[in-house]
């Protein structure tokens, strides 16, 4: 799995004051698991596992303390992204670095987050900061510092087929297939489908025939869990469903547009950096009654299927994603 490291450094003030510091300065550190990070590495162990790889215990569990060092790490669509920041005591930074992973476990940024803040704190506490004596006549000089500007969270462009069976919608149950392509987020995606599906309602021999399509627009968002990512999904369909008679003399309301709103929970996996499985269960409900009727051979209209108002379905889908 792959992992890169963005490294953004900044040179800070010019201390002015001539206040002396020990020679092993001590270091503070605040660590922050953010949402989706919860099985990450923990502030004892990385203060445990960075000291261990020091071979020294430079840290202090509140100040005073002459370094400081502030990470977070969340989840991300991804995987997940750490920042760590390193600064002295009045704030100016020393360093910051940036690591990500794609993977959806947590352990091969944790050893990277180890080494990263091992060798950010190296010189400091090998060489540690000369204070600088200032003549009351001279002025105090700032050297300027380059500023780090937060990332972009990534945008990915998805395509993906899928298989869909539903019950209640076309006749007891029926099967079809849905094309979607999607616009996604860290924790959010917006897509488009379109699904064509087909079933029979037996009627002892004779039987209607029904065909359907529908244009779906929607939108779903959350964040990973354990590995995958779990999202609640919302949408809006129109559709068009279509009746034939099969061994009967007639068939009525043969053809009607079908509005509904669909709401479901999906999850997907992701086995490969560019492959995207899901699974989604939930529930479409129709907003117009549509029968599908035909007429006996006495001449009675008899109702060959009534849909459910509400219709569950299950949907499995295999594609890929890429940023566009």
């Amino acid at each position: 799995m792959a992992l890169w490291f963005a490294l953004m450094l900044g040179a800070g003030a010019v201390p002015s004051g001539a206040r002396a510091q020990p020679a092993t300065p001590r270091v503070l550190l605040d660590w922050r698991r953010g949402p989706g990070a919860a099985g990450c590495i923990d502030a004892p162990r990385l203060r445990g596992e960075v000291a261990s790889r020091l071979g020294q215990d430079p840290f202090v569990s509140e100040p005073p303390a002459e370094l400081r060092v502030d990470g977070r790490i969340r989840a991300s669509a991804g995987g997940f992204v750490a920042r760590i920041r390193l600064a002295d005591a009045a704030g100016d930074a020393y360093g910051e670095r940036a690591l990500e992973t794609e993977s959806h476990r947590c352990a091969e940024l944790s050893r990277a987050l180890v080494l990263a803040m091992a060798l950010m704190l190296q010189s400091p506490l090998r060489d540690p900061p000369v204070p600088v004596r200032v003549e009351p006549e001279s002025r105090e000089v700032e050297v300027p510092r380059e500023r780090s500007r937060a990332p972009t969270p990534p945008l990915w462009l998805g395509a993906a087929i899928e298989g869909e069976l539903r019950l209640g919608a076309w006749s007891d149950a029926g099967a079809g297939g849905r094309l979607r392509v999607s616009l996604a987020g860290d924790h959010w995606s917006a897509f488009a489908a379109v699904t064509l599906a087909a079933s029979v309602v037996r009627l002892s021999e004779p039987g209607v025939e029904v065909f359907f399509w529908d244009a779906v627009l929607g939108g779903c968002g959350g964040a990973p869990v354990e590995g995958v990512s779990l999202q609640g999904c919302a949408a809006v369909a129109l559709g068009r469903a279509r009746g034939e008679g099969r061994g009967l003399a007639s068939v009525t309301a043969g053809a009607a547009w079908v509005p509904s709103g669909q709401a479901s929970v999906r999850v997907e996996g992701r086995p490969l950096p560019w492959l995207r499985w899901g699974l989604e269960l939930g529930a479409d409900v129709a907003l117009r009654d549509v029968r599908f009727t035909y007429t006996d051979a006495s001449g009675r209209e008899r109702t060959a299927f009534d849909p459910w108002p509400v219709s569950p379905f299950v949907r499995l889908s295999l594609g890929m994603r890429a940023p566009p």
